[in-house]
Order: C-alpha cells, then sequence, then structure tokens
C-alpha cells in the first residue's frame, strides 16, 4: 500500500508576510484602478488627465466611423453603434459614410467623465421608387374587355396631397397602407406636428421644434457645453420656408421638408450646424407620411412610395 502523501503548510510568519505583500498592493493599486475607472488617464507631459468619450449610433450596417478623418470603426448586422473612450476633453470631427449614401458629420466638444453621444443619419443618393399606378387592368374572368380601372388607392393617395389649412397630428403605424387607411391617416399640410413628446410647429418662415415632456427626460441634442440645455430648436432649411414638413417615419430625431428643389430630410441636433440631405430631388415635388410611408408626388402627379 502506497504511503499517504504529505502537505506540507507553509509558517505562520510566511503566511503574515504574503498577506502583508497582497495588501500592500491592493492599496497601492486600488487608488490607479479607481482613477482610471472614473476617466483619467496618465500622460507623459502633462500627468493626469481627465478623459472623456463618444457614443455614435448609426442606421446602416455596413458605415464606416471616422474621427478626424481616421477610420476607427465599421458597423456589423447587429452592432450598429460604437463607443470611443480615452478622449482628451477637445473638439473631434466625427463621419459616418457608406457608398451610395450620403455623407453625415459633425463636430462635437468633448467634456471630463462625461458621454458625448450622436446619432448620424445617411440618406440613399438614389432612393428605391415604387410607382403607385393610377389605374389597374380588370383581370375578371367574366370581364369581356380589359379596359383599365381607376386604382383606388392612387386616387385616395391624391386627395391627401390636398391643400388643407386644418391643424392636426397624424397617426403614426408600421402597417402597410391600403386603400381604407388613407383617408384616415393621410397627413395633409398642417400647422403643428407632434410626436414621442417632440413638437413641431412653425414661427414665421421657420420650422421649430419644442420637447414637451420631462426636463429629466430632454434628448441629448438639446443640451451643449455640458449640460445647458436649450427649450427649442431651430432647423435647418437651407433658409428657405417650407412647404410642408413631418417627421421621418419612426423617429422624433428627423423631420422631412419640402423646398423648392425636392424634399428633404434635416436632423434636430443642432450641435456645429444641422445635417440636411436629399430624398427626393424634383421641382415642386411634394410628400405626405402614410401609415409609416413616405410617398412623394411629381410636378406631373405621379405617386411614388419610397423604399428606406
Amino acid at each position: 500500500m502506497a504511503p499517504r502523501p504529505t502537505i506540507l503548510t507553509l509558517a505562520q510568519g510566511r503566511r503574515r508576510a504574503y498577506f502583508r505583500v497582497l495588501l500592500a498592493l491592493f492599496v497601492l493599486a486600488a487608488p490607479v484602478l479607481f482613477l482610471y475607472a472614473t476617466g483619467y488617464r496618465f500622460e507623459r507631459l502633462t500627468g493626469l488627465m481627465k478623459t472623456g468619450g463618444i457614443y455614435v449610433g448609426a442606421e446602416l450596417s455596413g458605415t464606416e466611423i471616422y474621427l478626424n478623418g481616421e477610420l476607427i470603426h465599421e458597423t456589423g448586422t447587429f452592432r450598429r453603434a460604437f463607443f470611443i473612450d480615452d478622449l482628451a476633453p477637445e473638439t473631434y470631427t466625427i463621419a459616418v459614410r457608406k457608398d451610395g449614401y450620403h455623407p453625415w458629420e459633425k463636430t462635437l466638444a468633448v467634456f471630463p467623465h462625461r458621454v458625448t453621444e450622436a446619432q448620424a443619419f445617411n440618406m440613399p443618393q438614389e432612393p428605391v421608387l415604387t410607382l403607385i399606378p393610377r389605374t389597374l387592368t380588370n383581370q375578371s374572368a367574366v370581364a369581356t374587355s380589359t379596359r383599365p380601372l381607376p386604382n383606388q388607392l392612387y386616387e385616395e393617395l391624391l386627395a391627401a396631397f390636398a391643400p388643407t389649412t386644418a391643424t392636426s397630428t397624424a397617426a403614426r403605424a408600421g402597417a402597410v397602407a391600403t386603400s381604407t387607411q388613407v383617408s384616415a391617416r393621410a397627413a395633409a399640410a398642417t400647422t403643428t406636428k407632434a410626436f414621442r413628446g417632440m413638437e413641431l410647429f412653425e414661427r414665421g418662415d421657420d420650422i421649430v421644434a419644442r420637447w414637451t415632456r420631462e426636463a429629466e427626460s430632454v434628448p441629448f441634442y438639446f443640451c451643449v457645453n455640458g449640460g445647458q440645455c436649450a427649450s427649442e430648436i431651430t432647423l435647418n432649411t437651407l433658409s428657405e420656408r417650407p412647404s410642408h414638413f413631418d417627421f421621418f417615419p419612426g423617429t422624433a430625431d428627423l423631420v422631412l421638408v419640402v423646398l423648392k428643389s425636392g424634399v428633404y430630410v434635416t436632423e434636430l441636433d443642432n450641435r456645429s450646424g444641422q445635417n440636411i440631405q436629399p430624398l427626393f430631388l424634383g421641382e415642386r415635388a411634394d410628400f405626405r407620411v402614410i401609415a409609416g410611408g413616405i410617398y412623394v408626388k411629381t410636378t406631373d402627379a405621379d405617386i411614388y412610395k419610397v423604399e428606406i
């Protein structure tokens, strides 16, 4: 029978020595770890430096995020945002680009121990358009001719573009528009829009956005200089008075406007200026948001659904 192994224990004096060494390491490391976790970094020339970060969100996968002209990240299918940490307190230029889409760019300030947020958007340079036909062909088996019939959906969409002076707020839903939904949900020209606590209204030639809920939940782009929050934001409409405006479907951060040269998308975030991108170019073009879809009308009364 093999002898049982002997387990030797450390002497009491050695155990105490090890404990004192580990305790000393913890005491020395704890302040360093605390400073690192709270945003401090050590620089050779300046010593300890307070840092901050930028959180950038993007709507599309495959977009490239640039910091001061340097590519730092490409968004994936599931991760469409990126956090840039360890930034010294100063201003940085963030750009989000993707082939076939309009670029987004903004200069943002970073503050110590703060995360600066930004939400990019990129409209397609050539959006996919689906024509709403004016007529439909009668395919009934008992039909004696193929004479085209009026398309009820087109007629109701066309009626939605009729001018009106009524002030209303359009209902928004993610469902696909049907002919019975159009008349009930048509977003005719209005002077006031409201969605998710955000209100849009006209003031002279300007479109103004105002937050109507609690101050604690105000969107980040209302606040500048590390926390000073504005009560209103005036939209960038290229110095024109829009003939129509509405929220971009599904978000209170973007607004659709009709200008002389077409339909544009402008952001509410006015830090370092507001990005504005064309969605549909064409003189005297118009749009309506109906049942979560964007419909544009040309001067020839052709109506398209913009596939985003």
